[in-house]
């Protein structure tokens, strides 16, 4: 099912390519790989399934002792790292994986990284793939040294779980964080400190905790989603809000921006009560819309997570029904020209009308703190 919008107008934006069922239990976590087409998906059912969107190949992968909660690949495809509420972290070596026959593997080529007392909510790595960043339900953030497969450093500042973290792609020691205390940081990893404190939406029951983050290709914005329905793109330089994007019916569970030129950003949504509709969205940064080009429907339940393909082409969704849905853009939205040369930056857009009524985040701020009213 297919709705999409401009002025009134229905388009087709995208279309269903498959529905795969390849676990036994909600599907939560998705990542791709920058080669060999490979696609990562995490579970409830306390394995992770590799897959290879060409062909069809999958191998399972079973070492976690619970709900598998994030996983992410390395830049260059090399390793592939996971989190799970049984509070490990496991890096994978995937061509020792690639290379095996057997169709499931048990850990035989994963190394255990502990975080001691609390579930890893998030994963990812730094853009030269030396780093590991891990958000906990401790509230801490630990960067690690994936050569030595140790812990150097913790980050500390949120005041509940971290739920979302991103590296910037153009620089190896920024980092930005997301978490149930409703704000977000950025965070100099190299020197361990917070240098940005944003907070969300404010309301008489507390902040809306903020669920996902994802950087823009150029390093020069970020997004944020969560709780509020709305999402919005934050300017690293100073920490200002230069566009909302209004729309969801549901709390926002991730969003990706668009392998290569970032034109597109994706988002989905759900919740475990009636008020969603349980689709994904998508952006267009090149318009002045003020809502999505599409809005697309197939996942039965909650949407958890999304991700695009290394070329940009093809955008992955898991959700609580079990499955995950593969959706190729039409090609008007396809990347035509290398990534350096055709980027879209946010940021170099008027910024949308702020609504105070619907809590809009306030643009009087300083450089460092930004709060929604």
């Amino acid at each position: 099912e297919r709705e999409g919008g401009e002025r009134g107008r229905e388009r087709i934006m995208a279309t269903g390519l498959s529905h795969l069922k390849l676990h036994s239990d909600s599907v939560v976590c998705c990542a791709c790989s920058d080669s060999e087409e490979l696609v990562c998906s995490g579970s409830f059912d306390w394995t992770l399934m590799l897959w290879r969107i060409s062909d069809g190949w999958t191998k399972r992968l079973r070492g976690h002792s619970n709900w598998v909660l994030c996983c992410a690949f390395q830049p260059g495809g090399a390793m592939l790292a996971s989190g799970s509420a049984d509070e490990t972290i496991r890096l994978w070596n995937l061509e020792a994986i690639l290379a095996d026959i057997p169709e499931e593997d048990t850990a035989n080529h994963s190394v255990e990284l502990k975080v001691y007392g609390s579930a890893v909510r998030c994963c990812c790595f730094s853009p030269s793939g030396s780093l590991l960043c891990s958000g906990s339900a401790d509230k801490l953030i630990r960067i690690w040294e994936v050569e030595k497969s140790e812990c150097v450093r913790v980050l500390s500042g949120h005041k509940h779980y971290v739920l979302a973290a991103a590296f910037n792609p153009t620089l190896e020691t920024s980092l930005v964080s997301t978490s149930s205390d409703g704000t977000i940081r950025v965070w100099k990893v190299d020197e361990g400190v917070s240098v940005m404190h944003l907070k969300g939406r404010k309301t008489l029951a507390g902040r809306k905790e903020i669920t996902c983050c994802a950087f823009h290709p150029d390093g020069e914005t970020f997004c944020t989603g969560g709780e509020d329905k709305v999402l919005r793109i934050w300017r690293v330089a100073d920490g200002e809000c230069v566009r909302e994007l209004r729309g969801h019916k549901g709390i926002i569970q991730g969003c990706s921006f668009q392998t290569g030129s970032g034109r597109i950003l994706v988002s989905v949504e759900g919740n475990t009560v009636f008020g969603s509709d349980n689709a994904l969205r998508l952006w267009d940064l090149e318009s002045y819309l003020a809502e999505p080009i599409a809005v697309l429907k197939g996942h039965k339940k909650r949407v958890n997570a999304c991700a695009f393909n290394t070329i940009g082409s093809t955008i992955v969704t898991v959700a609580n029904d079990n499955t995950a849905r593969l959706w190729l853009l039409s090609d008007p939205y396809l990347n035509q020209n290398p990534p350096e040369k055709r980027r879209v930056n946010p940021s170099s857009l008027p910024s949308l009308p702020h609504r105070a009524q619907e809590g809009s985040f306030s643009t009087h701020t300083s450089a460092t703190e930004s709060t929604a009213g």
